[in-house]
């Protein structure tokens, strides 16, 4: 029996991706421009804001700054990225009114807006809340994007961004398996994850504090769907608050609805697991084997001229199970056209298990049917057990007053 192996490679190794610490408070690169701003990234090898390019940090096309000035106590102006796009110094402009926008001492946040489009704001000097959304987005090789808050505090117009979450990532490897979401769910029900946050900027970093949670998992959706490989790991990476997953996790990948996979650590190594401004990645041996089912078709039992019991085998306890039926008239090729979804065929879903049965009804009397078991595994694959064909029985009585509808023999040479 072929197995396919999904593995969650290495648990916990610190370090992973992590940011280099930036001291500077100031981009010292480039110069800061008239009306504008400058701004860069927190440097270092690892991940940090709109999306990852290697080990550095990039500002991606139509990127969106808030940015708080002291003016009239307090004013915020929504700035996009006009020079940058692919480094990690950008320039940002804005096309609102900005006269006497500029004065000394400036908080900044990026994203402006979060994935669903709900605004962040910043409610004082060095202060701002960030919405977390509970869903986020596979982007190959990077965290989502917007999925990585930043916030920076300056005293003029240049802007030294630093990341607000930390990050934990799941390298899996599989055997052409597919993957559609992954699902992150805290061991602690008031281990929020996401919902919104308070921020604050203390001494050159940001801390963050939970003040409306929503929910202790988030979702990774793959769209489109992830096929993995059976050697090269495929990284999947969710953003969450510091200080988060110190409790345990479960990890679960999808296919569809089908589950592929699920492990639970008890506990993380030590409260500082997520810390900010890194990513850890898992190391448990965790694995899931996906196997193939074998499915086998019985001959139908109590045949009626309108009713009959579909019935079938597995070898592995399926996902889900079920029994196909169509009336041979109506298929060219059983083999081929008794399938999932086929042209005037009727899918019943049968209680899982090694032997399921569904009961057929509404059959036409005096009518020969194919019969077909199927089964469907973790990763979504639909095994067949062979079409069987049957014939629904002649009501003699009821149809046709109890007479023959054949003729039969009375003697040698003599037929009624």
């Amino acid at each position: 029996m072929k197995r396919h192996i999904l593995r969650i490679m290495t648990l916990c190794t610190a370090g992973a991706l992590a940011l280099a610490s930036c001291n500077k408070n100031k981009d010292a690169e480039g110069t800061v421009p008239e009306n504008g701003f400058r701004a860069s990234t927190e440097q270092g090898g690892g991940d940090s804001k709109t999306h990852l390019d290697g080990t550095d940090v990039k500002w991606d096309a139509a990127d969106l700054i808030l940015i708080r000035s002291q003016e009239n106590g307090g004013r915020t102006l929504t700035y996009e990225l006009t020079e940058g796009e692919g480094t990690q110094n950008g320039t940002f402009y804005t096309g609102e009114e900005h006269e006497n926008f500029f004065q000394p001492d400036y908080t900044a946040i990026y994203p402006a807006y979060n994935s669903d489009e709900v605004g962040n704001s910043i409610t004082g000097d060095g202060a701002a809340t960030f919405t977390l959304p509970a869903t986020q987005t596979y982007v190959q090789n990077s965290f989502a994007k917007g999925a990585m808050p930043m916030m920076a505090v300056s005293d003029d117009q240049s802007l030294a961004f630093k990341n607000v979450l930390g990050g934990i990532c799941f390298p899996l490897t599989g055997d052409d398996l597919t993957v559609t979401k992954i699902v992150l769910t805290s061991s602690s029900d008031t281990d929020y994850l996401s919902g919104v946050f308070s921020a604050n900027y203390n001494n050159g970093q940001p801390t963050l504090t939970c003040t409306s949670g929503s929910g202790n998992s988030i979702t990774l959706e793959c769209d489109p769907a992830v096929t993995l490989d059976a050697t090269t790991a495929t990284d999947f990476i969710v953003m969450v608050p510091p200080g988060s997953l110190a409790n345990g996790f479960t990890v679960t990948a999808y296919n569809g609805e089908n589950k592929l996979y699920e492990q639970s650590t008890n506990s993380a190594p030590g409260t500082d697991f997520i810390t900010r401004s890194k990513i850890m990645k898992v190391n448990a041996n965790l694995q899931v084997v996906v196997t193939q089912l074998n499915v086998t078709t019985i001959s139908p039992s109590f045949i009626t001229k309108n009713t009959a019991k579909g019935l079938g085998m597995v070898d592995n306890a399926p996902v889900s199970c079920g029994i196909l039926y169509a009336k041979a008239t109506d298929l060219s090729t059983p083999a081929d056209d008794l399938v999932v979804g086929g042209t005037n065929v009727t899918n019943l879903s049968a209680t899982a298990g090694t032997r399921f049965d569904a009961d057929l009804s509404g059959l036409a009397e005096d009518e020969v049917y194919y019969v077909r078991a199927y089964a469907v595994n973790e990763a979504g694959t639909v095994s067949y057990g062979d079409p069987v064909p049957f014939a629904t029985r002649y009501d003699y009585y009821g149809s046709n007053s109890g007479k023959s509808r054949h003729a039969f023999s009375v003697a040698s040479g003599t037929s009624v």
